[in-house]
């Protein structure tokens, strides 16, 4: 659906895919590691078209975690580790992580 929404809007074909497997690598790993402890969760994605680019944003309710800095602090030599977040941080122009009432708030910009 990412992949259709951004290509109907103009995005590039690179620009879909990437942003689309963005959003599946990081909604994998919020299911797998913040859906674990039984009680009911939602991930929001939301896609913004800029006048530069493209921001994509991430939300869920699960436990606070922040992905940037996990990936900061246990920089290991395996270049395997962590790959999701390390391929999406190469993908896009920046990635920032914001904690807001509770909430885990991802933003990813990308250019056009």
């Amino acid at each position: 659906a990412i992949r259709s929404f951004c290509t109907s809007e103009g995005a590039s074909t690179r620009t879909s895919f990437a942003l689309s497997l963005a959003a599946e690598e990081l909604c994998a790993n919020i299911i797998q590691y913040g859906f674990n402890d039984g009680k009911q969760h939602s991930i929001d994605v939301r896609i913004c078209k800029l006048t530069d680019g493209w921001m994509m944003r991430i939300r869920d309710d699960c436990q606070l975690f922040n992905p940037v800095q996990y990936v900061e602090m246990y920089n290991e030599s395996d270049p395997t580790a962590h790959i999701g977040i390390r391929m999406t941080q190469g993908l896009v122009r920046k990635i920032e992580y914001i904690s807001a009432l509770k909430l885990n708030n991802l933003l990813l910009e990308m250019n056009r």
